[in-house]
């Protein structure tokens, strides 16, 4: 996308940068439509930037590049998935959470539960996805996650004592879908079904962050010693490993 300035009208809702200097990066996806992308802030807001084609524009004697329009607000994840921006948040303008699929066509479903959701994380591509929404779980309650796949909804307990990380299935033809968790120690990552447990790796020390890949079975993580490594679920080993200075 060209530098500059864009314009949108979505009711003084504005692009919001993290203030925490050791925040996350927020997500960014290159649309499979010709010159647009999609942007996700640190409140929540997810936008489309749009490049601005035929003749130029200004707004008060500034050049205008493009424009941005607000998606949605207050969303938990979103991915791209088969060429369709999917997500899970309040579609602007509106109150109510769903779980939205953007293509040729949109695409929406409630969330599969009463209340509010509280965390949300898709998958990689498997056999068991969705044809429009992936593969996707939901936080429910402090205990339960909900499941969506092709088959429709599931619920899945978190295991005792560990944080949901992600949600993933093993290439396997009929794999089920687990949380993927890290442990209580800090350094296990575990793959979690309905009454089948997992372990996938072991760091070498406490891990502070974890990131599943939504495009191949791979977690990314970084520990407190300044390891940062990619696992790969398909070869049950380390594509990389890299360390950093941390400074004392």
């Amino acid at each position: 996308m060209p530098p500059g300035n864009y314009t949108g009208y979505n009711q003084n809702v504005f692009y919001t940068p993290s203030s925490e200097p050791k925040a996350a990066l927020a997500p960014c996806f290159l649309l499979p439509w010709d010159g647009e992308i999609a942007a996700l802030d640190a409140a929540g807001s997810l936008f489309r930037l749009v490049q601005l084609k035929g003749e130029a524009k200004t707004i008060g004697g500034k050049p205008i590049v493009g424009t941005v329009h607000l998606i949605a607000t207050n969303v938990l994840a979103v991915a791209l998935w088969k060429s369709r921006l999917v997500y899970v948040g309040m579609e602007w303008p509106g109150p109510n959470q769903y779980i939205v699929s953007l293509g040729a066509d949109i695409a929406r479903t409630a969330i599969p539960f009463e209340g509010e959701a509280r965390q949300a994380f898709f998958g990689p591509p498997s056999s068991v996805a969705h044809e429009k929404f992936g593969l996707l779980a939901i936080e429910q309650n402090e205990f339960q996650w909900a499941i969506v796949t092709a088959k429709g909804e599931s619920i899945l307990a978190r295991p005792n004592g560990a944080r949901v990380v992600g949600v993933l299935a093993e290439r396997a033809p009929g794999s089920e879908p687990g949380l993927l968790a890290l442990e209580n120690d800090q350094r296990t990552i575990t793959l979690n079904g309905r009454n089948w447990r997992k372990k996938v790796l072991e760091a070498n020390g406490p891990i502070d962050r974890v990131a599943v890949s939504q495009t191949a079975p791979y977690i990314a993580y970084s520990t407190v010693n300044g390891e940062i490594v990619v696992y790969s679920l398909t070869h049950n080993a380390d594509l990389c490993r890299y360390l950093t200075e941390v400074k004392s």
